[in-house]
């Protein structure tokens, strides 16, 4: 006697998947894009864009041995303890006592 589960599956003329559903005829043509309002718009350069782009040719002139990314680390470090930096860190004055 066969196993049960072998009456049931396959059943006679039944496919063993789903059949696939026909799709739709597609146009040869490319499709038209649409145009977005804010094409030719760009954002302000902020005010590390505007320090980066003062300083990386100045570093790049110094250090013309050193690759740009390694430039661009360089000028990172710059940027973490420079005045314009609103979150530069602030260099602690001696004697001054920490509030914990």
């Amino acid at each position: 006697m066969p196993p049960p589960h072998r009456s049931l599956w396959p059943r006679p003329g039944a496919l063993p998947y789903p059949k696939a559903k026909p799709q739709a005829k597609r146009s040869t043509s490319k499709p038209v894009k649409k145009a977005r309002p804010s094409a030719g718009w760009k954002k302000r350069p902020t005010i590390y864009n505007k320090f980066v782009k003062e300083h990386y040719h100045e570093v790049k002139e110094a250090h013309p041995e050193l690759t740009g990314r390694e430039i661009k680390h360089l000028v990172i470090e710059m940027w973490k303890v420079h005045p314009s930096n609103p979150k530069a860190s602030k260099p602690k004055e001696p004697g001054q006592a920490t509030s914990d």
